[in-house]
């Protein structure tokens, strides 16, 4: 009798392994900041990469910002997704980002002890992901 429930509990967990999946998951993206009156020389695109439940920038991954969890909702047509990575010096990043078809767009936030917050709008196209990206397995 065990045997047989740890059969089914086997295909129990790996029936129900797609309802867990992320569908973001071994993705990565270039992404353009939108925004106009930028200083010249100010980040303006970055390569967005999810993979294994975590997301990262990898221009904010040089800039101490570890890869995190991300949280992602499907709807109609379209994916909702949403992290946060924390920095150097009590800064954080808040990502959140709508995927529709093969664009994707969305906002980060910048929040800090000492100064008030501000936002980016991007755009994101489809990009090969990279061999290795740090803080990814």
């Amino acid at each position: 009798m065990g045997l047989r429930r740890a059969l089914a509990a086997a295909a129990l967990l790996w029936l129900a392994g797609p309802a867990f999946a992320r569908p973001l998951d071994g993705t990565a993206w270039k992404l353009r900041v939108d925004q106009k009156g930028l200083p010249n020389g100010f980040w303006s695109s970055d390569l967005l990469v999810f993979d294994q439940g975590l997301f990262a920038a990898v221009e904010a991954l040089a800039a101490g910002f570890a890869p995190k969890p991300y949280e992602s909702r499907a709807e109609p047509g379209r994916t909702r997704w949403w992290s946060s990575q924390a920095g150097p010096g009590g800064q954080t990043l808040v990502w959140s980002g709508v995927l529709e078809g093969r664009r994707m767009s969305g906002v980060m936030r910048l929040e800090s002890e000492d100064a008030p917050p501000w936002e980016l709008r991007w755009t994101a196209v489809p990009r090969p992901r990279p061999a290795a990206v740090p803080g990814f397995r």
